[in-house]
């Protein structure tokens, strides 16, 4: 949802009563990111909808995937953008590329991150319910 917001400035689900929003977010498929913002191109609007999709299976199962394919889009839009190939290195196959440990201060920030979006939905939530 943040990634969708992130290139839209809109939210992905809407509705004008909390029934409403979540009927939404339960059946509702969004526009694609590239309708509300033509500079998203057609990789980024799999990305989005291979994370908001209804089916837990259908989604990214591990945040490596979504980071690869992150990395491959950025380095198709560089190598678009520039002309340049050395931007191949973004497409490593995150198979093959030898695991690394994540450093401690990765995990605090990503914690960091996670606690923040948390509040963000609690107070969401609380500003729905609350009317």
């Amino acid at each position: 949802i943040m990634l969708y917001q992130m290139l839209t400035g809109e939210m992905p689900f809407a509705g004008r009563t909390e029934s409403d929003l979540m009927q939404s977010i339960v059946n509702g498929t969004p526009k694609k990111p590239s309708e509300l913002n033509p500079g998203v191109n057609a990789m980024l609007d799999g990305i989005v909808a291979k994370c908001l999709a209804k089916k837990p299976e259908d989604r990214y199962q591990h945040a490596a995937e979504l980071e690869h394919d992150l990395r491959v889009c950025r380095g198709v839009l560089l190598q678009a953008r520039t002309g340049e190939t050395h931007h191949r290195h973004y497409y490593l196959n995150p198979v093959s590329a030898p695991a690394r440990k994540t450093p401690a201060w990765k995990w605090a920030g990503l914690a960091l991150m996670a606690a923040l979006a948390s509040y963000g939905l609690f107070e969401l939530i609380v500003k729905l319910f609350s009317h």
